[in-house]
């Protein structure tokens, strides 16, 4: 009688443990986000919203949604799969606002300058003859024609506008 014997080893490999950095960023309208994994070898990412792009390149994700959105990750090593990670993002919309005023004055006048809209504080640049370089409204009293910059905010958001006093 002969007899034969096979010794097998098996080697349990656990499921990779994934870790996002950042788990619930919040970024403006029109900005992208970059996410960074850890804990695997190969990474494949998802959109709760259909048309949100996702840029993925080895452990790292650059995402540009338009609103708020749910993105999730499962991880891949030696074969076995990860645990689901989502990552909720709220996308602030940026400031809308008008500027609105007189804008041709005479040498010597001034224009009654207003920021209108739904920006929470407004700023205007440069300083040369107004009022105020702070809040919705401001006089402006140039001697030559002038560009101002009026930044608006909201949530930390902000975004521009233009707005020239011809003399």
């Amino acid at each position: 009688i002969c007899t034969a014997s096979i010794t097998a080893i098996f080697t349990i490999v656990p499921n990779p443990t994934l870790s996002v950095i950042s788990p619930t960023p919040v970024i403006c309208a029109g900005q992208s986000f970059t996410y960074t994994n850890s804990g695997a070898s190969s990474y494949t990412w998802s959109s709760s919203n259909p048309g949100n792009y996702i840029y993925t390149t080895g452990n790292i994700a650059v995402i540009n949604p338009s609103i708020n959105s749910v993105f999730s990750v499962v991880g891949s090593s030696l074969g076995c799969l990860s645990a689901i990670q989502s990552s909720s993002m709220t996308v602030n919309p940026l400031p809308v606002f008008n500027i609105t005023g007189n804008t041709n004055i005479c040498p010597g006048t001034s224009a009654t300058l207003a920021a209108s809209g739904t920006g929470s504080s407004y700023t205007w640049s440069p300083a040369f003859f107004l009022s105020s370089v702070s809040g919705s409204l401001v006089t402006a009293s140039p001697n030559t024609q002038q560009n101002y910059l009026v930044t608006g905010e909201l949530n930390n958001c902000l975004n521009t506008a233009m707005v020239t006093v011809s003399v």
